[in-house]
Parts: structure tokens; C-alpha cells; sequence
């Protein structure tokens, strides 16, 4: 999966496979319905273990706010898995969907928001149930921070059972950056 800003700051991700050597971009470019014509979707992109669930993550989107947007494939068909996914729990601009990821079987995705409660920053954790996305507890926030600015959320990563995830936040403590893991 390879995300990616176009023309009027929408965005977009595109699927490739790979047969031998050769990669083929499969499908057209994947946009989610109901985001703001600047949501700039593909800022961060993420594909589960099996390389049938995409999570594309906005993080402009509706004011800056962000978004997610989850796709399933059925054979060589992609297709949007319900709404967008916003995280409650927000507090001003939170830029959800600056940094994305899935477990390996797709059915945990985890978003960060390095903007929110004034670039402090979070992360929001969604689970799946047959085809519907549900958000897991509140938004994360991690404790210690230093200093006024943390940007945590502004890179993720989830384990592939889904069940510890990692928040950097770069500008922690001037810059020197911190991470946080649950």
C-alpha cells in the first residue's frame, strides 16, 4: 500500500501485488467517502498481516480533526469497511490519523492524533467485529510528558496480536522526544 497526496489536497492510497518481480497496482486509487476535499488520506497507510485490510488515515480532514478509513479486499476488489472512523474523546485540532497501524489479522487498528489537546498528542484504539469498527476505551494519553508539546500519536506501531502498542511523540522534553507504550 503506498498513500500519497494528490491534486486539492485529498489524497489517496493505491494497492500493489507482486507476481515474480513485477508489481501491479491493483484496483483504482482508494478515496473514502464522507472526508473534507482536504483530508489528505495516504498521510499514513497500513495493511494487515494477510494483506486483506487497509487502514488509510486523513489527518486534516474535517478541520484537522482526521480520520480513517478502513478497506477490505475480496479478491482483487478493495472496498471502504463502513464510515470513517473519528476517535472520541478529541480535544481541538487532534490530527487523528497522522500515524496508523493494524494487527496482523486486521481486526485492531490503531490511529494517533500528534495534534490533539493543543499537540500534546494521543492515540485511539478501534476494534473489529464482523464489519463493524467500534473504538476500545478512551483515547490513550500517555503520563510524564516534559514540557508544553509532546506530539505523541505522530508514529504508532501495534504488535501483530494487537494487544501492546507504542506512541512516539518527537517533541517531548525540547525535542530530545519520548515514547509510550501500552
Amino acid at each position: 500500500i503506498v498513500g500519497g497526496n494528490d491534486w486539492l489536497r485529498k489524497g489517496g492510497a493505491w494497492i500493489y501485488t507482486r507476481t515474480g518481480n513485477t508489481w501491479t497496482q491493483q484496483g483504482p486509487r482508494l478515496v473514502g467517502t464522507g472526508g473534507s476535499s482536504n483530508a489528505t488520506q495516504g498521510v499514513s497507510v497500513a495493511l494487515s498481516g494477510d494483506g486483506n485490510t487497509a487502514i488509510v488515515g486523513g489527518f486534516l480532514d474535517a478541520g484537522n480533526k482526521g480520520a480513517v478509513w478502513i478497506y477490505t479486499r475480496t479478491g482483487t476488489t478493495w472496498t471502504q469497511q463502513g464510515t470513517k472512523l473519528v476517535g472520541t474523546g478529541a480535544t481541538g485540532a487532534s490530527q487523528q490519523g497522522s500515524a496508523v497501524d493494524l494487527s496482523t489479522d486486521g481486526n485492531t487498528a490503531l490511529v494517533g492524533g500528534n495534534g490533539d489537546n493543543a499537540s500534546k498528542g494521543a492515540m485511539w484504539v478501534f476494534t473489529r467485529s464482523g464489519s463493524t469498527w467500534t473504538q476500545q476505551g478512551s483515547k490513550l494519553v500517555g503520563t510524564g510528558k516534559v514540557g508544553q508539546y509532546s506530539n505523541e500519536g505522530v508514529a504508532v506501531s501495534l504488535s501483530g496480536d494487537g494487544n501492546t502498542a507504542i506512541s512516539g511523540g518527537l517533541s517531548d522534553n525540547s525535542t530530545m522526544g519520548a515514547a509510550w507504550v501500552y
